[in-house]
């Protein structure tokens, strides 16, 4: 054999070592397509650019772990031919493993942890759904790096008769046909048969479908699901009972948080949903104005949609605005403190308090009810304004918003200030607050370079008068 030889034999023969201890370096998948990890072939597995990686991190000794195994492995089976995509498992009994995760910064409080980590962005994406298989298959087609089209089998129970039936039963295979009909708000309760607080639900809302249960309502559905056997693509029930509204129209779902009673369910209801329907018990319509409440805040400026524009949009001023619904229990709590409101601000020239019935006109796209907004003083034409987010709608707490958001001068403090000093003397007897030499030069300035009679966040309308300059300070 001639030297050229050799050396090409040779070359070869390393070139095959080289291939076959790379391939070493990775750990196989085992019959059911799950690579089984180790500390030692981590990187080499999870950090591989080339490939997504669903990794579940378990303790073969936890019986959720056990539960979940001949899921993992079928997820494994499921991807077994899809090479970009691997599904791997890792025991936390082993003392390396742990100071492995700890050093990759995973957070493991329990088992099973169930990681994803995309082959682009290592970031570690923590799986929280229901631990099912076509749960785990969505999770990774919606984060993985690469197109993937595996086809799933969503669970259905067998499509009841509903006919006759206060409470609609929606399965799996007519979930489309009965929460996606855009005529319709649908009530729906998901439920499981085993918890006690789904058992404790099932007569408070089969009353409630019973009480709705006229022919004037047939655009209100009142429905129930078993979340635990019927699957519906991109819905993730985590907890039971679930209670959501699907509005009519586009369908925005509305989450139900209140106390599970009757009459809660119907007043959640009554400000969200879309069609109007009729309680028999009330003998009324859900969107009709009580008589013992007001519609609107009296002695208020309204506004429309016709001068809408020309009202927010006067820069000058510091624009209060209440949208409302004249139906809302909300809304109709709030309009005494919103009249009180205007009255107080009535006398200060740079705020104007105004409200809007937001059912009746489209302008600002208010959706909640009720809604403050504060369009400052100052600002762009084009700015969206500022939005009260207080818990306390309270005449305090609004006067503290609008005078925490207004634009105001460097001397505003101080002529807000002696103003509440003002105001406390007034109202307690007390002798009033001497003028200093700031004080007056404050207000001196605050009305020559703003042209303003009153501070923004109180409601005295105090003037600089000539002979406050001639004060025995």
């Amino acid at each position: 054999m001639t030297s050229s030889a050799s050396s090409s034999l040779l070359l070869l023969v390393l070139l095959s070592l080289t291939l076959t201890l790379s391939l070493c370096a990775i750990p196989q998948p085992g019959a059911d397509g799950v690579i089984e990890l180790t500390s030692a072939d981590y990187d080499d597995t999870i950090k591989d650019p080339t490939h997504d990686v669903m990794l579940e991190i378990y303790d073969p000794s936890c019986n959720h772990c056990q539960a979940l195994m001949p899921i993992w492995s079928d997820l494994g089976d499921t991807f077994k031919e899809e090479d970009s995509v691997r599904i791997a498992r890792m025991t936390i009994v082993d003392a390396s493993h742990r100071k492995k995760f700890r050093d990759e910064g995973l957070t493991v409080y329990g088992v099973p942890t169930i990681i994803f980590f995309k082959g682009s962005d290592k970031t570690p994406l923590y799986f929280q759904g229901r631990r099912t298989l076509n749960a785990f298959i969505e999770f990774i087609e919606e984060h993985a790096d690469h197109t993937i089209e595996i086809p799933i089998n969503y669970a259905s129970l067998p499509e009841p008769d509903n006919t006759g039936r206060a409470v609609t039963e929606v399965v799996g295979s007519t979930f489309r046909k009965y929460v996606k009909d855009p005529n319709k708000d649908v009530f729906v309760n998901f439920f499981a048969p085993w918890c006690p607080y789904s058992q404790r639900l099932a007569g408070t809302w089969n009353e409630l479908g019973e009480r709705l249960k006229n022919d004037a309502n047939s655009n209100i559905l009142i429905a129930k699901m078993d979340g635990t056997a019927n699957e519906v693509p991109g819905l993730h029930i985590h907890a039971f009972p679930t209670v959501t509204l699907y509005a009519a129209g586009d369908n925005e779902m509305y989450a139900f948080k209140g106390p599970r009673t009757v009459d809660a369910l119907l007043e959640f209801l009554q400000i969200h949903s879309v069609n109007r329907f009729l309680d028999p018990v009330e003998n009324k319509w859900s969107h009709e104005v009580p008589k013992n409440y007001k519609d609107h805040a009296v002695d208020v400026e309204e506004i429309t949609d016709d001068n809408f524009n020309a009202v927010v949009g006067d820069t000058s001023k510091n624009i209060a605005v209440l949208y409302y619904a004249d139906w809302d229990p909300h809304s109709q709590e709030l309009f005494p403190a919103w009249s009180r409101l205007a009255a107080e601000y009535a006398s200060v020239d740079v705020v104007r308090v105004v409200q809007m019935d937001a059912t009746k006109h489209e302008s600002d796209n208010i959706e909640i009810y009720p809604t403050i907004m504060l369009y400052p003083e100052g600002r762009p034409v084009a700015d969206e304004g500022v939005r009260f987010k207080g818990k306390e709608k309270t005449l305090k707490a609004l006067k503290e918003f609008i005078n925490s958001q207004s634009e105001k001068s460097d001397n505003d403090e101080i002529v807000i200030e002696h103003a509440e000093k003002t105001a406390d003397a007034v109202k307690e007897g007390k002798p009033m607050p001497k003028l200093t030499a700031e004080v007056i030069s404050a207000k001196r300035e605050f009305a020559a370079l703003n042209n303003k009679q009153a501070a923004v966040g109180q409601s005295l309308n105090y003037n600089l008068a000539p002979d406050e300059e001639k004060s025995d300070l």
